[in-house]
């Protein structure tokens, strides 16, 4: 591998290639094989430590603003396994086309029996949403990872199972890999990158709710209390304070 200075995984699930056009091998000049982590994580601009030069690779990018190849330094525009590399395996196995920020992904879906690689080793069953998500190192838990399809999200979808949404998305894929441009658009953070809040952030931010709701209810409390207290003394003095009418009365009554 070109990037981490290793062999190349012994399964093709692990292998990345990259290739210089939309679709894989239509018209491609590059298709070099990577670490498909490693290769991953070059495109979105992550340091890449290299075994015995023990250095830190970063991607090289063009004009546009694109990551290079890290051999021929052509343009990588897609991505694709080590299945769907080879033309044998690609036509038997199911595969899930999407594009994440400048690059299109062509990536298969292991089944239970694919035991080859490390990722089928923990997944008792696989999805594409699950290939997808352990690709990119993105979450399906609280909301890492979605999955649109024309502006519409198929994932996540709590009213569907996840075979349903997996199925549904390989079979929208079938038509990119026959030279359509991937319809299916990943969105999320890449696990390690979400924002958090600083330590004592958060429980500093709660004692400044308390104290501004604490104010505001001395203050509603003072307010509320003076106004009833103006009520009662303005009723009380009513009390005490005869019309002027009613001596205008009195003094006609004594004139006459």
């Amino acid at each position: 591998c070109p990037l981490t200075l290793k062999s190349l995984p012994s399964s093709s699930l692990d292998v990345g290639v990259a290739v210089d056009c939309g679709l894989p091998f239509s018209d491609s000049k590059c298709a070099h094989k990577c670490t498909l982590d490693a290769l991953v994580r070059y495109i979105q601009g992550e340091p890449v430590l290299g075994d015995t030069k023990n250095e830190k690779i970063q991607n090289t990018t063009n004009k546009g603003g694109g990551p290079l190849c890290p051999v021929c330094h052509a343009p990588i525009i897609s991505v694709c396994d080590g299945i769907f590399a080879s033309e044998t395996l690609r036509e038997k196995a199911c595969v899930v086309c999407f594009r994440y920020g400048k690059q299109n992904y062509f990536l298969s879906v292991p089944s239970s029996s694919s035991g080859a690689s490390a990722w089928s080793i923990f997944k008792k069953a696989s999805t594409a949403q699950d290939r997808i998500a352990y690709v990119l190192g993105m979450s399906t838990k609280n909301g890492g990872l979605k999955i649109l399809h024309k502006g519409m999200v198929l994932y996540p979808n709590t009213k569907r199972s996840a075979s349903e949404i997996s199925n549904q998305l390989i079979d929208l894929s079938k038509s990119s890999c026959k030279g359509a441009k991937p319809s299916l658009v990943v969105m999320g953070t890449r696990s390690g990158k979400e924002v958090t809040s600083a330590p004592g952030t958060a429980s500093h931010s709660y004692r400044a709710v308390f104290f501004s709701l604490f104010q505001w209810g001395i203050t509603f409390l003072f307010n509320t209390t003076r106004s009833v207290i103006g009520g009662i003394f303005l009723f009380a003095k009513s009390l005490f304070i005869l019309p002027a009418h009613q001596d205008d009365d009195g003094d006609r009554q004594r004139d006459n």
